[in-house]
């Protein structure tokens, strides 16, 4: 099973999604263990989402959420950022945002949160606010998710995200606060 998720990753890493798609499911066809195969329901509704298989998709993670039910484990809240990243697609923001809010649910319901996880759900919230034009609740999302990140540690992601409070800002206006922004992500 390992090595054909490792496969799967590597030709996602390519930019290949139809040879991402055949690994993955190689792959799960000898998960035995329900994160396992709700990791790998995930990484099938990605592949997916890049080949704009939204629908398939959707399946895909329902999969992922039926294999775990309601478990207390990072991988259920890795599956609604999949989730939301397959609903922004479509085009449905509404339900993309409601999906992002259901992560950072799942993550602050663990013992142990994975700040990183947590990041990646509120920067997608962010994400989805920025393109509904909702720049303030963007920027505070963004802001959230630079706090659950370690400057040094996690520093091409703390760069990004001051990035795109930068690009945010600008679009509000306020370009000389933007300029800071943009220079602290440097």
């Amino acid at each position: 099973m390992a090595v054909f998720e490792k496969l799967g990753e590597l030709n996602m890493f390519a930019g290949d999604g139809e040879a991402s798609l055949r690994h993955y499911s190689e792959a799960l066809a000898s998960a035995k263990e329900p994160e396992q195969t709700a990791r790998l329901q995930r990484k099938i509704a990605s592949a997916r989402i890049s080949m704009a298989e939204f629908d398939k998709a959707m399946e895909s993670i329902a999969g992922g959420f039926e294999a775990m039910r309601n478990s207390t484990n990072p991988e259920y809240g890795r599956l609604f950022i999949v989730e939301s990243d397959a609903h922004s697609g479509r085009g449905d923001f509404e339900q993309a945002a409601a999906s992002c809010e259901r992560a950072v649910a799942s993550f602050s319901a663990l013992p142990d949160s994975n700040r990183r996880d947590m990041s990646k759900a509120q920067r997608m919230h962010g994400v989805i606010m920025y393109r509904t034009g909702k720049f303030d609740k963007a920027i505070e999302l963004y802001q959230r998710s630079l706090e659950c990140l370690d400057p040094e540690e996690d520093e091409n992601d703390y760069a990004q995200l001051l990035h795109n409070i930068g690009v945010v800002v600008i679009d509000k206006g306020e370009y000389a606060k933007a300029m800071d922004h943009f220079e602290r992500s440097e």
